[in-house]
């Protein structure tokens, strides 16, 4: 799977998430869920999420 970073910003950064999240969602697994969790943390380590964009 690819996740296009180079627009990430404020808006986007909550757009592309949302959109990866949505992906994994589709097939409820215990593999898609660490995905979505592992998404989530790595772009954390860079860029921190406010907490209303959770």
């Amino acid at each position: 799977m690819f996740f296009d970073f180079d627009d990430f910003g404020r808006g986007p950064l909550v757009l592309d998430l949302s959109t990866a999240a949505w992906h994994f969602a589709q097939t409820q697994s215990a593999e898609n869920q660490a995905m979505i969790e592992a998404l989530i943390s790595g772009c954390e380590t860079v860029r921190p999420l406010e907490r209303r964009s959770r």
